[in-house]
């Protein structure tokens, strides 16, 4: 019953408020009519008045809103405004600065430039984990915005935009568009991180970069302050920050819950994933550990009992299987102690010059026992593969570990390959095996913890799959990826490849 009544109050108040904007609307056209000073100064308001409010939102709400975004661009807009409000009094007509014939037009420049660059930065924090330091941000759009009003008022070496008469210079032309193009990026970012705003903002924050363009193009073309291309970019820059008001300052005031429970939202579905992932590892844990070490036990407390009964050849048999359960099982708890450690950040890279050959022969050397006893031929190709920076333990954990995996899945008188080399700008290490080989279906959930399905190796061996989800983790850490080539029946390649950053 509250709730009906609420969306009816949300109604209500949402036809009120169609009205009124209707009515400003109709408003401002007749003070343009009458007069285009009026028009020019009711408009600047508006659009300085929604910057503030966007300051004010962001900077009241820092402590509980953790979108980057909002956070970055709400300090900037409240200099934005200023800017505004200094072009709004520097207008030909207002008789406040009459020293200078180009003030109004070279502060509507700067404003615009640095509306138009705030909004491209900021798709560049909203990753980041930690909050943005708003305070920081303060300090450096106060200097910024100093500088460019000593520039115009003072030094005046800012270039100059419009001319009386003549019209617009080159260089606000080509602003113009150089400022249209930046939104046309931030367009195109805001589409890619879509995920990080709820719908309602992400569509009214792609309305106001549209009509932001609109008005940028619009100011390309005017000869005279109170011409009619003047009049039609004044009206797309208050419907751009119209949006803006929809998507941030109305969200932020009287729907805070939009942001707050996306944000919950998406926390709440990361965790189900972490959840699932961490039911999926205790999962393989419990069967794999259950089997083998109740089986030890069983035998050892047969042996226990009547040891002397059994021959040598029944001994030795056991024997062997007990040492493979136990390497099975030193593997499994190897691979989740890792695991769990790049879940909870405790790995941190350890960056240092390597040498990838002499990587390769390392790995190659510790699993030589295995390969020989498996009768398998196991070769490093000797073509040069240069240096690279990376942490040496990580990297040779996927080696190993993706070596480990071919050498279990490749039959006697197959052959395992490490191999390194440099491909464009890219270094990269690849273990290469005429194993069994995948289906696409099998790859496809190759390296997802949540999706596994093991399946024994040529001898028999036990595999939970874990290593390959260590070497995904592992080369996340490294800022590499892994690419796996393979065809059933006829064998499996996995490379990983490091950035050019890492390159020595």
């Amino acid at each position: 019953m509250v709730f009906s009544k609420y969306q009816e109050e949300t109604k209500v108040s949402k036809a009120y408020s169609s009205l009124f904007w209707l009515f400003t609307l109709v408003a401002l056209f007749f003070s343009s009519r009458y007069n285009y000073l009026l028009f020019h100064s009711l408009s600047e308001l508006f659009s300085i008045v929604i910057a503030g409010g966007i300051f004010l939102i962001g900077w009241h709400s820092r402590s509980f809103i953790k979108n980057n975004y909002l956070l970055f661009i709400s300090v900037p807009y409240l200099f934005i405004g200023l800017l505004d409000m200094l072009h709004t009094l520097s207008y030909p007509g207002m008789e406040i600065f009459t020293d200078y014939d180009f003030y109004a037009n070279q502060l509507w420049i700067a404003a615009r430039y640095m509306e138009s660059i705030t909004l491209l930065i900021a798709f560049f924090v909203i990753k980041k984990e930690e909050n943005v330091d708003v305070f920081k941000l303060f300090v450096v759009y106060f200097i910024i915005t100093g500088l460019i009003i000593l520039s115009i008022f003072v030094w005046r070496i800012f270039p100059v935009c419009f001319i009386e008469g003549e019209g617009l210079t080159t260089f606000k032309k080509v602003s113009e568009y150089i400022i249209s193009a930046v939104i046309l990026f931030s367009i195109f970012l805001l589409y890619k991180r879509r995920e990080y705003f709820d719908s309602y903002v992400y569509r009214y924050m792609m309305y106001s970069f549209f009509f932001t363009i609109g008005a940028e193009l619009a100011f390309t073309f005017y000869i005279d302050n109170y011409g009619i291309s003047n009049l039609i970019g004044h009206y797309f820059k208050l419907f751009s920050f119209y949006c803006i008001y929809r998507s941030v300052v109305r969200t932020g005031l009287e729907e805070p819950h939009r942001i707050i429970f996306h944000e919950l939202v998406t926390k709440e579905r990361r965790l189900q994933e972490a959840n699932a992932t961490k039911d999926k590892l205790f999962s393989i844990l419990l069967h794999d550990l259950r089997g083998p070490i109740g089986g030890l036990a069983s035998f050892l407390d047969v042996f226990k009992n009547d040891f002397d009964s059994y021959d040598k050849d029944f001994l030795r048999k056991f024997i062997i299987q007990a040492q493979k359960d136990t390497q099975n099982l030193y593997e499994l708890l190897e691979n989740s102690f890792s695991w769990a450690r790049a879940q909870t950040g405790l790995i941190k890279p350890n960056i240092r010059d390597v040498d990838t050959m002499d990587l390769l022969k390392d790995t190659a050397d510790q699993l030589s026992v295995l390969a020989v006893k498996k009768g398998i031929q196991m070769d490093v190709d000797g073509s040069p593969c240069g240096r690279v920076k990376t942490d040496p333990d990580l990297l040779i954990t996927i080696v190993r570990n993706l070596a480990g995996n071919s050498l279990k899945y490749t039959p006697e008188g197959g052959k395992v390959t490490l191999a390194c080399g440099r491909k464009g700008e890219s270094v990269f290490v690849s273990v290469i095996d005429t194993g069994m080989g995948m289906s696409e279906k099998k790859q496809e959930g190759l390296f997802d913890i949540t999706n596994k399905e093991s399946r024994p190796g040529t001898d028999g061996e036990k595999g939970t799959g874990l290593g390959l989800v260590i070497c995904r983790e592992f080369a996340d850490l490294l800022g590499g990826s892994l690419k796996v080539e393979s065809e059933e029946g006829k064998g499996t390649a996995i490379t990983l490849f490091l950035p050019v950053s890492q390159e020595a």
